[in-house]
């Protein structure tokens, strides 16, 4: 929500637009995907094969 509100307010204001943003953001399925708090943990790192 914070980032697409950032995003927007460069350009655009209207009266409501911080809570609209937030609303919208909740209600799309995409956004929620998307967010860092739902993706896996990348991991430990992996060294590469060093080719001959």
């Amino acid at each position: 929500m914070t980032k697409m509100y950032q995003d927007l307010k460069k350009t655009f204001w209207w009266p409501g637009m911080k809570r609209e943003i937030a609303e919208y953001v909740a209600a799309c399925l995409t956004c929620q995907k998307a967010k860092v708090e739902h993706q896996k943990p990348s991991g430990l790192m992996q060294q590469m094969e060093i080719p001959e």
